[in-house]
């Protein structure tokens, strides 16, 4: 496995989505006047698409900042425990070259992964 490439997608990886998150959040942080539109009937649509946009700007902070924290135990594992770098972190088989591709901060095989998500 060439480690540093894998070590510079992921630090490619966090940065794209250390600036969505940050993006979000200046942009949450603008629309925030404090105040939400009012739900009464002339503003009752406005009022739905601001909850709306506000939900999914939630949603998409708790993903980004999840996404960054695997990122950076990737980027440790990388620097701590190379020997562990590409093995799946319940079977201990190696994880495919082309789950790592699509995902490089992959923590499961996609057969453990698969089981993990089923018990949901």
């Amino acid at each position: 496995m060439d480690y540093e490439a894998l070590k510079q997608r992921l630090q490619h990886a966090h940065a794209h989505n250390h600036g969505l998150l940050q993006q979000i959040e200046e942009q949450v942080a603008a629309d925030d006047t404090g105040d939400p539109p009012f739900l009464d009937s002339e503003h009752l649509g406005e009022g739905a698409s601001y909850l709306a946009s506000r939900e999914s700007d939630i949603g998409n902070v708790a993903t980004l900042r999840h996404v960054l924290r695997e990122i950076e135990h990737a980027l440790h594992k990388i620097a701590h425990k190379p020997g562990e770098v590409g093995y799946c972190e319940i079977c201990r088989k190696e994880i495919s070259e082309e789950r790592l591709r699509v995902k490089p901060w992959a923590r499961y095989c996609s057969s453990c992964r698969s089981k993990r998500e089923q018990r949901r």
